[in-house]
């Protein structure tokens, strides 16, 4: 301090103590947590951006010019899929090249080795692999390609950003513990809750290998192994039902399992205006 006649100063000088290993672990999981949560923004997006072409294509009737023209439903929806799932891959690849960019130090969560590295691009391309087929079934209710991106884009944000924080909300409360659990098996049914849940457990591992000192592989059940089993495997089921969906309206074609479908559905609908009481003429 320094005291005159005229002016009275104080100075102060502050040198706080540099964060310990443990104090920058845990600051950098707190923050990947934040990164893992937001990261899920984006990525509803992304395959909304995708049903854009598909709507148009259907509302300009290129799509019917297609199959009249005797282009297969299934083979038409097929190579929709290889040709998007082709982008995703590229698109994946530039996913990763920016967590590089941002380092090992800051990126270590996702890109902080070869396995870590693998699994962080094996979560964002089977998000795609799920998620677009998830996207097409949304796509069938709508008539303009906007509303299509915008209604995707929001149902992509409910079933991820959303429902992934409603589920640690409630998971981490003890008296509502037991309903996570009830919903959880509806949350695994959509793939942006499963990327979402994977990047959060790479985050987990993370503090667990460096606070912990508990070495777990990134691919294990626990960590991302289910996200990875769910992302992967519903992309099966999700497709077949746009297959079957689409052959069974009037103008698919599915060769004799769209006209089975055809068949069943005029026979459900005959069935139940005669449990109504209406006649109709066969």
């Amino acid at each position: 301090m320094k005291c005159s006649k005229t002016t009275n100063r104080l100075i102060s000088v502050n040198h706080p103590l540099p964060l310990t290993s443990q104090q920058s672990t845990e600051i950098r999981f707190i923050l990947s947590i934040f990164a893992s949560l937001f990261l899920l923004i984006p990525y509803c997006y992304i395959p909304a951006a995708f049903c854009v072409f598909l709507v148009k294509e259907r509302i300009t009737k290129s799509k019917h010019l297609q199959l009249v023209s005797g282009v297969d439903m299934t083979a038409y929806w097929i190579s929709s899929y290889i040709w998007d799932l082709f982008l995703w891959g590229i698109l994946t690849i530039l996913i990763m090249c920016i967590f590089i960019m941002y380092g090992n130090e800051t990126a270590q969560v996702f890109v902080g080795s070869v396995e870590i590295f693998f699994c962080t691009a094996a979560l964002t391309f089977g998000y795609g692999l799920s998620g677009l087929p998830f996207a097409y079934l949304f796509s069938r209710f709508f008539n303009n390609y906007s509303s299509a991106q915008i209604s995707i884009m929001a149902i992509f944000f409910l079933t991820g950003f959303v429902a992934v924080n409603a589920y640690f909300i409630l998971d981490s409360l003890e008296n509502t513990k037991y309903l996570a659990r009830r919903m959880r098996p509806l949350f695994l049914m959509w793939p942006p809750f499963n990327v979402g849940e994977g990047l959060i457990g790479l985050s987990r591992n993370f503090f667990e290998r460096e606070v912990l000192r508990q070495t777990k592989s990134p691919f294990s059940w626990k960590v991302c192994g289910r996200s990875l089993a769910f992302l992967y495997g519903l992309s099966v089921p999700y497709f077949s039902l746009l297959l079957i969906l689409e052959c069974s309206n009037d103008g698919g074609s599915g060769g004799s399992f769209g006209r089975l479908l055809r068949w069943l559905r005029d026979f459900m609908s005959r069935l139940q205006l005669q449990l109504q009481g209406v006649k109709y003429d066969k």
